[in-house]
């Protein structure tokens, strides 16, 4: 199966407040005596129009995570 993540931060709460980007929640795992970062790919959206840069880049993103799990 396919693995990556999106950090999903500098949104505003209802108080108008960014929230902050935490840390990569696959560095506390391993496959096979491997880090699963070796296999899992985090993305970072920028802090401008993050809800768009995600839409206009999952696609490409699940594409790239199927593609390395082939390749693994």
């Amino acid at each position: 199966m396919a693995v990556m993540g999106i950090y999903i931060h500098n949104l505003k709460d209802s108080n108008g407040n960014a929230a902050l980007k935490g840390g990569n929640p696959f560095s506390e795992f391993t496959v096979g005596g491997k880090p699963l970062t070796t296999y899992a790919t985090m993305y970072d959206p920028p802090v401008a129009d993050t809800y768009n840069y995600i839409s206009n880049n999952l696609t490409t993103w699940v594409a790239a995570a199927i593609k390395a799990r082939k390749t693994a």
